[in-house]
């Protein structure tokens, strides 16, 4: 930990961050700092993400780091993602580090994946889009776009990495100029040689010709060439066709409406057990899951000691469950036994359905990944590359089985045969020995020895062969009722295997076709559920407007009544005509009150003022007792403020 700490510092001290942090400083980042540096780090590597992260939500700049670690292809060494996405978001430095180390290693290599992910990372279009041709026709372009982005950011590479310097380049100018110069000259030499010869220009221009004839021949040899390669592509490609078309021919003719329409009816009853009854517990379960994670991300983090509060509350409640039920079972009657076999049941059955279900659904999704791979293999391949059959494919398999047990008996023969070879040599040294103890007692003639000698190395000989033959023999007697045996299981094999391929084409063909009908339904489907969405809110706002309505009218209909009728009980007009001669009444007394309260706040300011003409007389007599000048008393009066008030000032 500490040299990834040291690493980091000296990384952000360098060119381009120049934090001038130590080793303590860093070290006591926290929280929204440890973040606005680990933001900085990601605008240096896509000027984009430069911002101030105290301008946006923990929730914008989570999912704002999260795209740019997912561009960048960031592993975390935690398998925990949950655990690393809260250390993300709270600043944990176990979390931040290690990224902050992993992008100040391949710093310039992670600019220049940004850039491209700006150009590269496609546009995911709904396939519902795609059937409009105009979205489609669009969408083409844009991937033809990115296929030439791709070339072009090749060719750029390929320029910007080749090693020829300005040097190099004048250096091979110089010598291509010096080469001119000698074919000049060298013109110059043919052309003084050529001017003493007779129609010297006739005889230049038949050479010209001659010259444009030869090209132009290579130029026909060299498109005859490519059109005979054509010609042979498209031969092959024909052969195929006409193959696929057998195939498909011959797949047509045990194929019967009832079946098709059977399958139909269960491919439709599987797609509305998912659109009706799957696909909506998965949202709903889907949304409370975001709510809950929604309720978990905006409440602090939880310490230990809650966490263990939580589990303690869940673990009680769980025992109560359990309790209650066991009173249920107690208390229940025995009357509801047979409902409770059928409700288990009922619980069986829509279990084995549901993992029926998934079990579809990965099946599902194994068969577009598998398509998907075998597009990419045919791509890889070319659009002329041939593909070798499942028949053919089968076929070679089994070859490359029967030579292979052709091959392991022959090293079997062979082993045996080695076996007796050193048995044999063995007898042959044991009788070499036993001769050359009897040879003493035999006659020494040299031609009784050679003789004898010829005699023994034939009789080796057949001997020898005669083993060998009879022991081929016994082993083919051996091997002649198992090789019957499995030429019949490879006749049998063979038959079973064309039986499948035919099969296994209808079933592909009859395959596409639901999917195809399967994809029309679904896009029914959803239309139909959106239009019953709307009808059901139009249908509950009419049924609310229908009632205020109905509430609206029984009103009016008991104000006639009411109106028309001498009854005892006042109508609604009547009410509001008092209300309102009340509330002029109470009008007329409260202006009333508010004339009488201006005119006593008129009385009363003339009081005021007439009182404080008195205290200021009273303090201007008071200042001349005491001796005081005119000009000093003019001053005093005209300093003496409206609100003056004597005793204050004492």
């Amino acid at each position: 930990m500490n040299d990834t700490v040291k690493f980091i510092v000296e990384k952000l001290n360098k060119e381009p961050f120049r934090k001038n942090l130590n080793f303590i400083s860093f070290d006591n980042l926290q929280g929204v700092n440890l973040l606005q540096l680990l933001n900085d780090i990601f605008g240096e590597i896509d000027p984009k993400q430069k911002c101030d992260i105290r301008d946006e939500g923990p929730d914008q700049t989570a999912i704002r780091m999260f795209n740019l670690l997912k561009v960048l292809k960031y592993k975390p060494s935690d398998e925990n993602v949950p655990q690393f996405r809260q250390g993300l978001v709270t600043g944990d430095k176990v979390v931040v580090h290690p990224i902050m180390k992993w992008c100040l290693e391949r710093l310039q290599e992670l600019k220049k994946r940004a850039y491209l992910a700006r150009f590269l990372v496609k546009l995911e279009v709904p396939p519902e889009f795609l059937s409009d041709p105009m979205v489609l026709e669009l969408n083409q372009q844009y991937e033809s776009l990115i296929g030439q982005f791709i070339e072009t950011h090749k060719n750029y590479d390929n320029l910007t990495s080749s090693q020829h310097t300005t040097a190099d380049l004048k250096h091979e100018i110089e010598q291509m100029e010096e080469e001119k110069e000698q074919i000049l000259k060298r013109l110059d030499r043919v052309k003084n040689r050529v001017s003493g010869v007779n129609n010297s220009s006739s005889m230049l221009e038949l050479s010209h010709s001659y010259r444009l004839e030869v090209e132009r021949e290579e130029k026909i040899n060299q498109q005859k060439a490519e059109l005979k390669s054509d010609i042979n592509q498209l031969d092959l490609k024909i052969d195929r066709l006409e193959k696929a078309l057998k195939e498909q021919q011959a797949s047509y003719h045990d194929l019967n409406a009832e079946t098709i329409v059977q399958k139909m009816e269960e491919e439709n009853r599987v797609n509305a057990y998912f659109v009706n009854e799957k696909f909506p517990k998965e949202i709903e379960a889907y949304r409370k899951k975001l709510k809950d994670c929604e309720e978990i991300g905006s409440k602090p983090a939880l310490t230990q000691a809650e966490i263990n509060d939580i589990r303690k509350k869940i673990d009680n409640v769980n025992r109560e469950v359990a309790q209650l039920i066991e009173k249920r079972d107690k208390n229940r009657d025995l009357s509801d036994e047979k409902l409770i076999m059928f409700r288990q049941q009922a619980i069986i059955i829509s279990r084995k359905k549901e993992q029926m279900a998934e079990n579809l659904k990965d099946l599902r999704l194994e068969q577009t990944n598998l398509e998907k791979q075998l597009k990419e293999k045919r791509k890889n391949m070319g659009e002329d590359g041939e593909m070798i059959k499942p028949e053919d494919f089968k076929r070679f398999v089994i070859k490359l089985r029967s030579k292979g047990n052709n091959y392991k008996s022959k090293r079997q023969e062979i082993a045996e045969l080695q076996a007796e070879f050193v048995t044999l040599k063995r007898t042959e040294e044991i009788i070499k020995k036993k001769f050359d103890s009897v040879k003493d007692h035999l006659p020494t003639d040299e031609r009784f020895d050679d003789e004898s000698k010829n005699l023994r190395e034939r009789t080796d000989e057949l001997m020898s062969k005669k083993e060998i033959a009879s022991k081929i023999s016994q082993k083919k007697s051996e091997l002649a009722p198992i090789l019957k045996d499995l030429k019949a299981l490879r006749e049998a094999i063979d038959d079973i295997s064309g039986e499948y391929e035919e099969r296994k084409a209808k079933y592909d063909k009859i395959n596409a076709g639901y999917e195809s009908n399967r994809s029309q339904l679904e896009a029914e489907v959803r239309s139909l559920a959106d239009d019953n969405r709307i009808f059901e809110a139009r249908y509950h706002y009419f049924n609310s407007q229908k009632l205020i309505y109905l509430v609206l009218h029984k009103r009016a209909q008991d104000e006639v009544k009411a109106y028309t009728k001498n009854n005892s009980e006042k109508s609604l007009r009547d009410q509001l005509n008092k209300k309102i001669n009340e509330q002029e009444v109470l009008n007329k007394t409260l202006k009333e009150k508010s004339k009488s309260a201006a005119s006593v706040q008129v009385d009363g300011k003339k009081q005021i003022r007439l009182w404080k003409d008195l205290l200021r007389q009273m303090e201007l007599k008071k200042k001349l007792m005491m001796g005081t000048s005119s000009e000093e008393i003019n001053e005093a009066y005209n300093s003496i403020p409206d609100d003056f008030e004597p005793m204050k000032n004492r």
